[in-house]
């Protein structure tokens, strides 16, 4: 958390420096296509499925799990092209951080994987936006939100699946240069699980992120 701090002070840098040059950068958007990368940090949702410490039983521990460990650093890449200053269209790849599920010796889990009492998952997730600008007066730079589809992968030793799913995010954008940017973003995709006997057998996570990235106009 304190080097996002650090990034965030950086980039709170170089948004006010763009806002000094002000109409000196109305050439930021003459080049449509752009890539970039992300990084920060993200979670899934595998935590709700432990119940609260009051309603712990034997009964219930034999199908849900005891506790996660999930969050942290997530990485990934983007590609867009901007029609205009106020709309662009834009493909994401995020790689969330493994997920550690612990379970009671007596679960499903455990006497269906020959006695294991923590299942290791991986996620990762892919989207296809449109992404609607406002300009900040006088300044070039935009806030921004998005919403599109997309899917969660899921990849562990129970469940190899995919997800079709609604993806939405919002962010503000500093052109730094012709040919350099600066965002931050925040990023939801929703996820997937019902009421079953052993819910982490089908169960995909909702997403959460807010990260940085850094892109170059084509």
């Amino acid at each position: 958390m304190r080097t996002l701090f650090l990034a965030g002070l950086c980039f709170l840098s170089m948004s006010a420096a763009a806002g000094d040059m002000g109409e000196k950068v109305h050439d930021y958007f003459d080049n449509k296509l752009y890539l970039g990368a992300n990084g920060g940090w993200g979670s899934t949702t595998w935590k709700g499925l432990v119940p609260n410490l009051d309603n712990q039983n034997i009964v219930i521990s034999i199908s849900t799990p005891t506790d996660v460990f999930e969050g942290g650093g997530v990485y990934g890449g983007f590609l867009g092209y901007e029609i205009n200053p106020q709309f662009a269209i834009e493909a994401n790849y995020l790689k969330y951080p493994s997920a550690s599920i612990f379970f009671d010796p007596n679960s499903l889990f455990s006497f269906e994987t020959d006695g294991r009492t923590i299942l290791n998952t991986q996620t990762e997730a892919v989207s296809l936006m449109a992404k609607f600008m406002i300009a900040i007066p006088n300044t070039p730079i935009r806030a921004y939100s998005s919403v599109g589809g997309g899917g969660i992968h899921r990849t562990d030793e129970l469940n190899d699946v995919w997800l079709g799913t609604p993806a939405f995010g919002v962010g503000v954008n500093v052109p730094v240069s012709k040919h350099f940017m600066m965002e931050i973003a925040g990023n939801y995709m929703a996820g997937y699980g019902e009421s079953e006997l052993n819910p982490v057998q089908d169960f995909i996570p909702f997403l959460y992120s807010i990260y940085f990235r850094v892109g170059l106009r084509l």
